[in-house]
């Protein structure tokens, strides 16, 4: 071979030195130091033997012709080898098919004289630049080769290197392929080798780069390790912009050729320094194992998490059939002496019609969606934006019109979930109401879970699902219900009780607007179709079923859902028995319809009430228990609405509030303001309410008493007395008293004013009975209480009531006060005559009520046996025709009270201490003098006895000749003495009217003077409204004045706002002043004989 160094086929390129180096047999392989070592046979060896095909291969081989690798690896063994079968290997610069080649899988250790392929990646690992953060490669790293100038890499990692690479700018790992027939060797078409470099280089090239690009082969040998940022001569380094890419050759090993990547690096703008070898190893290594370590605790703590999850959801019911339920035993309701009074089933087994989708009316499907769950087919079962408005809505603390819980949540909820899961406010049932409602949702369709909500929703008064709360509210199947209907039963199941129009009508219609206001947000109704179902006028009405005394049973039913739960009540099988006398009941059921077919009966002198419907309560005053509840004449009776409860619909009660006004006054703890034989005066009197308007009471006959007791004022329900003394009191500690006792005025305590005592507030009836038990049992606070005793289907005791007198509200010494005056017949002469239907057989404490325009009339009152309220007018508000309480109500209460007291003996209420009689003057209510013309005994709490002689009344000397005082000149048989009233200024005008003797105006002692001009009308500081529609010169105001003095005026004229409107010479001064928009001044004088001028006080008035 010519002296020179042979260098054998497939060997290296020389050694220092100019000695060859050979290349080691594939049966050996070199070590570190250089020596050989026998290479032990494949089928003994742990790597990734190479195979010769007559070989036999294990079961997991894969022939690598014709097979692509996955690019994902196996997640059960991560040194596995995967792939899938492709087309035939490429020719055209793709690797060549070797048939000595053969894939095994990776073992899951070292081979001998290889390492972990995490020590050859730290520039991988580490890349730098935005957002480059590649995952970590693992698996083992090495080429193997049967022959020279072949070589592979490992697919677990060069799959992993490749999504790395990916990651990072765009790039691609290269595998090391032989050189194909046209100088250009590929794998695929993402990987270019240099001609003539055989298996010592791997590349890296962007994506994009065309297959068939041509790269210059090296002139160095491949052998040669280059530096990690440089390329190989002869080589460039390829770029995709700024991001520069590095190459490094790979490395020779006996046996095989492990790829060297630490010359990989990705950087923006300058390359990066690469660590060494060992450095980067060992940095690699610390990082893979933080890795590790925090996959492991992640994996360990998400396991533990799912568990713990798992554990604290709990198993979740079984959604198969929604419309299945277990047989649930009924609910007994039985009055106080064990006679049935009605028989609660279960919904889904007692009456109940299910209604398929289509059958039901568009209006109520729509309303529901609007209202519950308008993205309905839209969420999966959850809607995480309502759950966010909901949670928004409470954080700014409004309320609520639909709440977070979707329409498969509500099934979930009340079909699926335990009674006690069911009414709990817990995050655990929320998540598993929420579970449950995922999977309904994949489990039926929209449509389907849509007709079972609205076919077992809960709407009150035991009507489940929507046919039967059209028939238990209007009378009428669903199907016919229009789109106002549907608004209202709608709006129920989120608190039937509280939106019950038969109970609340005025929070069932708020409740309707809601529902329609969402219906136009939703886009289902447009406002102009909103507006004409918001002003329709409803009717209610029921359709008949085996029911006794059915307002009070409804009353019962809610109470105890209360107390037990819609569904314990009946897995319980209770049996309730009630406070109500079911032979009481029924008789006074008769009782009110008797009296109303009498007044609404038309007459020759009078036509009929028009009074349809009434209600009547009876409750032991002692106990609080109900002993009668009718809430209207005929409960099915749908042309009075019969259903809507009379009993707790909220209605004006008229004058029936005015003992509680007096009762604060009577109290010592006030001073006290007044006693009964206080002297107030029945007069036309102007008030100035809170937000500064006028207020002009007036009497039930128009008509005035002028001077009286508060003893007859509050007997004979005197209106202007009662303004004056509620002015003294003041309207937030009557509003606090009422609170007290039980009674709920609407709205906050600052919308009432001094009407409150003249029934400016609505209330129901009975909680106005109860409140007047107050009176009966001496001042202690009464709860009504319905139920006596509650035992489940063991005849195991639930509940006992313990029928006890609440806290002590009111002196018991005020209370007598107020029951004496209630009883007195003739304190309330004056306004209901000596014999009216008030009088009993025995003493009772009565009040009368009649609201405005005679929409409402009551007659509450008690004896110390019982209390009976009774209420009669018309649920739709329509005016009764001229009944008052004593025409209309009172004679029910008379026959009730008669009825309850048959055969019992008579009582009297007792006196308490602390109080006594004490003779007063009758009018003035002061100590008697000799001038007093009449006295009288009233009762007075100890401490708050009249200490002055009475004024009123005064002993006069006349001259009988001029009707003068007597002088010194009169003679003494001219002189007489008289006692005349010394009428205040403001009284004597109706004094004159009523005939009372007026005393000389000398004896005033100067406050008259010459004369006293005053006016009689109009009244200052009262606000006019002009009504539109009526023509203005229909309008007008009368102008009054009335002269007091010795002998007439000149004349008398008025000024309005500083201009002579008109002039009088003789007496009546009256006219008729045209209302003009504005504040206004009236101005008005007379000019007396001697031509001495007098002036009455300016009048200020609004007309508005």
């Amino acid at each position: 071979m010519g002296g020179g160094s042979l260098r054998e086929r497939g060997s290296s390129q020389p050694e220092a030195g100019g000695h060859l180096r050979r290349r080691a047999p594939a049966h050996l392989r070199r070590s570190r130091d250089g020596t050989l070592r026998r290479r032990p046979p494949a089928s003994q060896r742990g790597d990734a033997a190479l195979l010769h095909p007559g070989a036999p291969p294990d079961r997991d081989a894969r022939d690598l012709r014709g097979l692509h690798p996955d690019p994902l690896p196996n997640p059960q063994s991560e040194s596995s080898l995967r792939y899938r079968r492709g087309g035939p290997p490429r020719r055209d610069g793709g690797c060549p098919p070797h048939p000595d080649l053969w894939a095994h899988d990776l073992p899951r250790g070292p081979p001998p004289g290889h390492r972990r392929a995490g020590r050859e990646l730290p520039p991988l690992l580490g890349l730098k630049g935005p957002d480059l953060r590649p995952p970590p490669a693992r698996g083992w790293l090495r080429c193997a080769a049967e022959r020279p100038g072949m070589g592979r890499v490992d697919r677990t990692v060069s799959d992993r290197l490749q999504s790395a690479a990916a990651g990072a700018a765009g790039w691609r790992a290269c595998h090391v392929c032989d050189a194909g027939p046209d100088g250009l060797a590929r794998f695929g078409d993402r990987c270019v080798c240099p001609a003539g470099a055989g298996p010592s280089l791997a590349r890296m090239v962007p994506l994009g780069v065309p297959a068939d690009a041509h790269w210059p082969a090296p002139s160095a040998a491949p052998e040669r390790h280059h530096s990690p940022g440089s390329a190989p001569p002869g080589h460039r380094v390829a770029d995709l912009g700024s991001v520069p890419v590095d190459f490094r050759p790979c490395s020779l090993l006996a046996g095989g050729v492990s790829i060297n990547t630490g010359g990989f690096a990705a950087a923006k703008g300058r390359r990066r320094k690469t660590l060494s070898s060992p450095e980067r190893g060992r940095s690699v290594t610390r990082i893979r194992r933080w890795l590790m370590r925090i996959l492991l605790a992640g994996l360990l703590g998400g396991g533990l998490g799912t568990g713990a999850l798992a554990l604290w959801i709990g198993p979740l019911p079984d959604p198969a059939d929604l419309r299945r339920q277990a047989p649930l035993s009924s609910v007994r309701i039985l009055d106080r002496h064990g006679r049935l009074l009605y028989e609660i089933a279960h919904p889904h087994q007692g009456r109940h019609t299910w209604l398929p989708l289509p059958q039901i009316p568009r209006s109520c499907i729509a309303a529901t969606l609007a209202t519950e769950d308008a993205r309905f087919y839209e969420h999966p079962g959850v809607d995480p934006i309502a759950i966010l408005r909901a949670l928004w809505t409470n954080l700014r603390g409004e309320q609520a019109v639909s709440g977070a819980s979707t329409i498969p949540q509500q099934i979930a909820r009340s079909l699926l979930l335990s009674p006690d899961e069911r009414t709990a406010r817990t995050l655990r049932r929320k998540a598993r109401e929420a579970i449950l409602a995922l999977i309904l949702s994949q489990r039926y369709g929209k449509d389907e879970l849509l007709e079972l909500y609205l076919n077992t929703v809960f709407y009150g008064h035991f009507a489940y699902g929507l046919e039967a709360a059209a028939l238990t509210y209007f009378g009428k199947h669903a199907t016919e219900l229009d789109l106002a209907e549907c608004a209202l039963l709608t709006g129920l199941p989120q608190s039937p009780g509280r939106y019950d129009p038969l109970t609340n009508p005025q929070a069932a219609e708020e409740r309707r607007q809601q529902v329609l206001r969402l219906m136009v947000r939703h886009g289902f109704l447009s406002p102009q179709e909103a507006e004409m179902a918001a002003a329709e006028r409803l009717r209610f009405a029921s359709a008949p079923f085996p029911i006794h005394a059915p307002h009070f049973v409804m009353a019962v039913r809610e109470a105890l859902a209360a107390q037990f739960g819609e569904e314990a009540m009946f897995e319980e099988g209770l049996v309730v028995t009630t406070t109500l006398d079911l032979a009481w009941n029924e008789a006074i059921t008769e009782i009110l319809r008797a009296r109303l077919e009498e007044i609404n009966r038309p007459r020759p002198d009078r036509p009929g009430a028009g009074a349809r419907n009434g209600a009547v309560v009876v409750i032991h005053p002692h106990t609080g228990e109900v002993l009668a509840w009718v809430g209207s004449p005929d409960y099915f009776n749908a042309a009075i609405q019969g259903a809507v409860d009379g009993a707790r619909i909220p209605r004006q009660p008229g004058s029936a509030l005015k003992p509680f006004t007096y009762a604060l006054a009577f109290d010592p703890r006030s001073g006290p303001l007044l006693t009964p034989a206080s002297l107030l005066w029945d007069l036309p009197q102007t008030f100035i309410t809170a937000e500064g308007e006028s207020y002009q009471p007036v009497n039930y006959d128009r008509r005035y008493g002028g001077p009286l007791s508060a003893r007859v004022a509050l007997a004979s329900s005197l209106n202007v007395p009662a303004v004056a003394t509620l002015e003294r009191v003041g309207v937030p500690q009557l509003v606090e008293l009422l609170d007290q006792l039980g009674v709920q005025l609407p709205g906050p305590p600052t919308r009432y004013g001094l009407a409150l005592t003249l029934g400016g507030g609505e209330v129901r009836l009975v909680d106005l009975t109860a409140a007047y038990a107050t009176l009966a049992n001496g001042g202690r606070r009464i709860t009504p209480l319905l139920i006596r005793e509650v035992r489940d289907r063991h005849g195991q005791l639930r509940y006992a009531a313990s029928p006890e007198p609440g806290p002590q509200v009111l002196d018991p010494r005020v209370v007598f006060l107020i029951t004496d005056i209630l009883k007195d017949p003739n304190a309330r002469a004056l306004g209901f005559g000596s014999w009216s239907l008030l009088n009993l057989s025995r003493p009772a404490a009565v009040k009368t009520g009649t609201s405005s325009d005679w929409r409402d009339n009551w007659t509450v009152g008690y004896t110390p046996d019982w209390v009976v309220g009774v209420w009669i007018g018309n649920v739709d508000q329509t005016p009764m025709r001229e009944v008052s309480g004593v025409t209309g109500a009172a004679p029910i209460w008379h026959a009730v009270m008669e009825l309850l007291h048959r055969g019992q003996p008579v009582r009297d209420f007792p006196i308490p201490q602390g109080v006594h009689r004490v003779t007063v003057c009758a009018l003035s209510g002061k100590q008697p003098t000799p001038d007093c013309l009449q006295t009288r005994e009233e009762w007075f709490i100890e401490g708050t006895e009249p200490q002055t002689p009475d004024d009123l009344y005064r002993r006069l000397r006349i001259d009988r000749r001029t009707g003068g005082l007597a002088g010194p000149e009169t003679p003494p048989e001219e002189v007489e003495e008289r006692v005349f009233i010394m009428w205040p200024p403001s009284a004597w005008k109706w004094a004159q009217e009523n005939g009372f003797p007026m005393p000389p105006l000398e004896a005033y002692e100067g406050a008259i003077g010459t004369g006293v001009l005053r006016w009689v009308s109009p009244t200052t500081g009262v606000i006019y409204r002009r009504v539109p529609h009526f023509a203005p010169e229909a309008q007008r105001l009368l102008v009054e004045l009335h002269w007091i003095g010795p002998g007439l005026p000149r004349r008398v004229q008025v000024e309005i706002d500083g201009e002579l409107w008109m002039e009088w010479t003789q007496p009546p001064y009256r006219a008729w002043w045209l209302l003009r928009p504005g504040t206004h001044r009236f101005a008005a004088s007379a000019q007396t004989a001697d031509g001495s001028m007098v002036e009455a006080p300016s009048l200020p008035i609004e007309v508005r």
